[in-house]
């Protein structure tokens, strides 16, 4: 069954995207957002063990990709390594969107995403999409000093070859940075670049009168 694009746009007129690149500021605009207009916040990042509970290997074959170890997993070629993350990203955004349309609609709600450029536009307006990023070096610099990645940086620094395993992992970075930002800015569609001195209200505010919050 595949069900239209307009119908699904109809039934999530309620919700504002927020897409882009690592290290872009999604997480910090969202979560500011969401307190500052009193909107649901759904992160992605932080469904990713659902969304694979209900995926299936024929259905979803990267989200259900098995490897046999760490040392596989980090040290593919940038190449696979770029390419499956893309394809688990894109698999993910079916089961996202049947999801958001499981939540009430009494309420305005903002979506932390990862770069979807060709697909949202289908199913919302441009008014209520926005795409963030950063340069490639930010990203590279950032990346691993997250929070939420620091059980990957100790997760690499435990393998054979750490710094080769680290090198792996931002010549990645930087591939599918580079392909996003690239796509992002020949868009068409509204976007910021983040620097290392962007502030989050500065970045929020420019959201919010996009999205016609204010």
């Amino acid at each position: 069954m595949k069900i239209s694009d307009n119908i699904i746009k109809h039934h999530l007129s309620h919700v504002y995207w927020v897409y882009g690149t690592s290290c872009a500021g999604k997480s910090s605009t969202t979560k500011y957002l969401s307190k500052k207009y009193d909107m649901v916040l759904y992160d992605s990042d932080n469904k990713g063990q659902d969304y694979k509970k209900i995926s299936d290997i024929k259905s979803q074959p990267a989200l259900n990709q098995h490897f046999e170890d760490w040392e596989e997993y980090f040290n593919r070629p940038p190449e696979v390594y770029a390419k499956w993350l893309e394809d688990s990203l894109t698999e993910q955004f079916d089961i996202m969107i049947v999801d958001l349309l499981t939540y009430p609609k009494n309420k305005k709600i903002i979506v932390d995403t990862h770069c979807f450029v060709d697909d949202p536009v289908k199913i919302t307006a441009h008014s209520r999409m926005i795409h963030l990023t950063s340069s490639e070096e930010l990203a590279i610099k950032q990346y691993l000093q997250r929070e939420d990645k620091r059980d990957m940086y100790e997760c690499i620094m435990r393998l054979k070859e750490p710094e080769k395993s680290l090198k792996n992992l931002n010549d990645t970075i930087s591939l599918l940075h580079v392909r996003a930002y690239n796509k992002i800015i020949s868009s068409g569609m509204k976007y910021i670049i983040r620097n290392e001195e962007t502030k989050v209200y500065e970045m929020s505010q420019e959201m919010a009168e996009h999205f016609g919050l204010v």
